[in-house]
Formats: structure tokens, sequence, C-alpha cells
């Protein structure tokens, strides 16, 4: 989606940063082209996601107390940090 509204920022002149979210290569590279609106893209942990999915439902399985809502980290990813999501 981030990719889409870049282009409608372009293609109407307009001077808005974007943010988007999951990371993927095309907006990793879009954050580093000084001429993209595109500013950062968030992204997931997809091996957090993962283990703590299973570490979960195992306890949910044991019957223990679960979190409603478990936190598996995200990173922003701009031009500062770039780079390294690029090798």
């Amino acid at each position: 989606m981030a990719l889409g509204a870049a282009e409608a920022v372009l293609a109407d002149g307009g001077d808005t940063f974007i943010i988007g979210f999951d990371a993927n290569m095309e907006a990793v590279r879009a954050t580093k082209d000084p001429d993209s609106p595109i500013a950062g893209t968030v992204a997931q942990n997809a091996f957090n996601i993962g283990k703590f999915a299973v570490l979960t439902a195992y306890d949910a399985y044991l019957g223990k107390p679960v979190e409603k809502n478990v936190d598996t980290g995200t990173e922003l990813i701009s031009s500062e940090n770039v780079d390294q999501y690029l090798k």
C-alpha cells in the first residue's frame, strides 16, 4: 500500500512522507531513494512471530493463562539504517 500511496503522491506533486508496513524489498529500496516519498517501512520479526505463537499455543494447551496480545518486535527501517537491510 505504501508503494501505491507513493505513486499517488508523486503523480500529484505532493510533499508527503510515507511510512509503510511489512518491509518488502521494493519499499526498503524506495526508503533509500532520496526522490521517493517513502521515508521508512516497518519490519516485523517473523522468527519471533512463529516462536511466540508456538509457545503461547502450548501454554494454552496446558491450561495456563496466556496474554491477549504478544509483542513480537518490530523495527523501523529508515534512511539511517536501510543499508543493513539491502545486503
